[in-house]
């Protein structure tokens, strides 16, 4: 754990920051988006935003100003 302001930020392996982001996920709303500077992902369903947010920072070296997630069922 590490104290990060007021608040404790846990950690997480690197192992695990690899195994949340699964794949870009590549569709026209996805396209449409990059156009805003946004990126979809595919991610592991028990990840928590915090997991997001820092696997995504650790891997690619970006600060994530925003990070909305979304479940949907699986197509047929």
């Amino acid at each position: 754990m590490m104290n990060h302001g007021s608040r404790k930020v846990h950690v997480i392996s690197k192992e695990r920051q690899y195994s949340v982001i699964r794949a870009p996920h590549i569709t026209e709303k996805a396209t449409a988006c990059a156009e805003k500077n946004c990126v979809v992902f595919k991610v592991a369903v028990d990840a928590s935003k915090h997991e997001l947010k820092q696997a995504i920072e650790n891997i690619f070296g970006v600060k994530v100003k925003k990070n909305t997630t979304q479940r949907s069922l699986k197509e047929k």
